[in-house]
């Protein structure tokens, strides 16, 4: 009753993009689970509660990756450049519904806050040199879109754009480390 896939489901149905980036690895605190792939594909609640209801000419708003080599910690939550949630609550009842203890912070803004913090985070995940190249690229949220999908990218801006060494001009990544689960 308190998860958030149907807010998910809701805003894909609007044409929001909705990125979901998990682990590659599984928590090493785990027990008898140390260091085991995960999120290879989507699991039974992305494809029941979010992906499979929406219409198939929208799934493409939805992108679900995985850092390899990465145990995700972290839930945040970036909209529109605008406003962020930063806490340990997980998506689904549990969490919400207060079972777990959980915490969150939450900032709305108007000025570059919550922008910066999205650009210091995936261009984390791109593992490139932050460039003042770069860095204007993925300050431009529609350009750095095109990070999980190059359709995402607006009219005009080469569909290799992240996706090769110079595109956008000085992007040089030192490795892949993020993995599309789906859809």
């Amino acid at each position: 009753a308190f998860e958030l896939y149907p807010y998910l489901l809701a805003a894909a149905l609007r044409g929001v993009k909705v990125i979901l980036v998990g682990s590659g690895t599984r928590d090493p605190e785990d027990p008898g689970w140390h260091l085991k792939p995960i999120n290879r594909e989507l699991n039974p609640d992305l494809k029941d509660k979010l992906v499979n209801p929406l219409p198939v000419n929208l799934r493409s708003n939805i992108a679900v990756y995985r850092i390899e080599h990465c145990t995700v910690h972290a839930k945040l939550t970036l909209v529109d450049d605008a406003f962020a949630n930063i806490g340990s609550a997980n998506i689904f009842s549990r969490s919400m519904v207060g079972t777990d203890s959980e915490l969150s912070a939450a900032v709305s803004t108007t000025t570059s806050l919550v922008r910066d913090l999205r650009v210091e985070v995936w261009g984390e995940h791109l593992r490139a040199p932050m460039k003042a190249t770069v860095r204007s690229a993925l300050e431009d949220l529609d350009v750095a879109l095109g990070i999980w999908r190059p359709d995402w990218l607006p009219a005009g801006v080469a569909p290799s754009t992240w996706l090769a060494a110079g595109s956008p001009e000085g992007f040089a990544p030192n490795e892949r480390v993020l993995a599309l689960v789906g859809p």
